[in-house]
């Protein structure tokens, strides 16, 4: 029963909310292009032109109170237990091309610098992520992921979420603040959270961090 709880629960909050929303958004667009159409028509009645302009009035308030609930949906839950990347950031994980970013995000949302791209979110909770890859064996894979929390978060927030996930972290170096999560399956990966930064964020990747203060 609870799992079919959770399941129902995440299918609602990443597919069922977020379909809502572009529906709403494609649909006030049309609206917009109706609107500005009929008002550049010469003897379009002004009453046809009013009608859309309540009906896009109407539809603002359904999206933005959809938008709502998306953040709220996005913000309560940022991981699944057990698993490292954000619910809803999974589709590009350690080990894949780099062409997979491409394939999952539109080109305008992408800033494209050698040896890393950085990709802007329209979520909640996460206001970029960054992907570093490295050449192997002829192809360009990503190696590690940074995961950028909202500017508004706190790092007190994002290691509460990351401990509920994933368990207790280690502080393996003798740079204060700094938490590491290793985890074996489905690959070796690990975490880690510098809690001290000013841009709040976390690292998942193949290299075992240190966490070593600089001398």
């Amino acid at each position: 029963m609870v799992a079919t709880f959770g399941v129902t629960l995440l299918v609602f909050r990443e597919i069922v909310i977020p379909t809502q929303t572009a529906s709403l958004q494609n649909e006030v667009a049309d609206l917009r292009k109706q609107a500005s159409f009929a008002a550049n028509v010469a003897g379009e009645k002004d009453g046809a032109i009013r009608q859309l302009q309540e009906r896009i009035s109407l539809l603002e308030k359904e999206l933005k109170n959809t938008q709502s609930k998306l953040a709220a949906a996005q913000l309560t839950n940022l991981f699944e237990f057990g698993n490292p990347y954000p619910i809803g950031l999974g589709n590009i994980r350690v080990g894949n091309t780099r062409d997979r970013i491409s394939q999952v995000y539109a080109d305008s949302s992408i800033e494209r610098t050698a040896g890393f791209w950085s990709v802007k979110m329209e979520h909640a909770a996460w206001s970029s992520v960054t992907y570093y890859f490295a050449r192997v064996d002829g192809e360009l894979l990503i190696y590690q992921i940074l995961f950028f929390f909202r500017r508004d978060a706190t790092p007190e927030t994002l290691l509460q979420k990351l401990t509920e996930a994933l368990g207790h972290p280690t502080t393996p170096g003798t740079k204060p603040n700094c938490y590491v999560w290793s985890l074996k399956k489905p690959q070796e990966l690990f975490v880690t959270l510098e809690a001290d930064r000013r841009a709040v964020s976390f690292l998942l990747g193949v290299r075992k961090p240190t966490c070593n203060t600089p001398e």
